[in-house]
């Protein structure tokens, strides 16, 4: 997506940042790890597709993506306004992984659901948001980065929803519903019944847990609502993100090599 070509975005204690060509290097380092690509579902890549993937995350309608890094956001930044420069804040050394949002349509799970996506008097259409969040740095796994980064992604989405499906809506939805509002219906992770440190993380941001296990070895984790009018970030979620959160530009004036 582009919505968030412009923005980098800070919690208490990672900037979401971005995936951008002079992070490509780093990432296809950790995607050569095949333990890394089995617990992704990912395929092994050359340098050159790894490129080619990182425009295509940058240009696709139903994908959004944060590099996240690690560090104290406030460093250098105690102006508002001040901008996150890019090759300064997210060099290899802070980081860390990255987390994704995948948009698709809604699939009803019962005759009531069923109704609401093919009433021709309804008004709205519905999304799934799919949430994957890795930590590539097996150093920094158990810090608690990965929750953090996940409860200040999400505030961001919710945040920034309405230009997310503006984005979207023009790419991805059935031409015999674009006179309808685009609403997002959940949020879901699926996750391997093995990754327990996963399960954790997404239940104890409230996430919670529909049916059993699916054919590929896979739980599913669900937060209903998530884009409903009404809906707020409570308990773990804005307490995780607190008061160290704010957008602000991101500022690329330094990567030359990239331009």
């Amino acid at each position: 997506m582009r919505v968030n070509q412009e923005v980098a975005v800070c919690g208490n204690s990672i900037i979401l940042v971005p995936y951008e060509k002079h992070h490509v290097p780093t990432y296809h380092q950790w995607m050569e790890d095949e333990k890394l690509r089995q617990a992704t579902a990912s395929e092994p890549l050359t340098l050159n597709q790894e490129y080619e993937m990182q425009e295509s995350w940058r240009t696709t309608c139903d994908k959004l993506t944060f590099i996240i890094c690690e560090g104290a956001p406030f460093s250098g930044l105690e102006d508002e306004l001040s901008p996150v420069i890019a090759g300064q804040v997210d060099i290899p050394d802070t980081m860390t992984g990255d987390v994704n949002m995948f948009l698709s349509p809604w699939i009803p799970d019962n005759e009531e659901e069923m109704q609401m996506v093919y009433d021709e008097s309804e008004t709205k259409t519905y999304c799934t948001a799919e949430i994957d969040i890795m930590i590539a740095d097996p150093a920094r796994r158990g810090k608690g980065l990965g929750r953090a980064a996940v409860a200040t992604f999400m505030r961001y989405v919710l945040q920034n929803l309405e230009a997310i499906l503006h984005e979207y809506d023009g790419f991805h939805v059935n031409d015999d519903y674009t006179h309808r509002k685009v609403v997002l219906k959940e949020m879901a992770a699926k996750i391997y019944e093995d990754n327990a440190a996963s399960i954790a993380l997404f239940k104890s941001l409230g996430f919670k847990q529909r049916g059993g296990v699916n054919y590929f070895g896979e739980v599913e984790l669900v937060l209903d609502d998530f884009g409903e009018d009404g809906f707020e970030l409570k308990g773990p979620i804005g307490e995780l993100v607190g008061m160290g959160y704010k957008e602000v530009e991101y500022d690329r004036s330094m990567l030359q090599d990239y331009v």
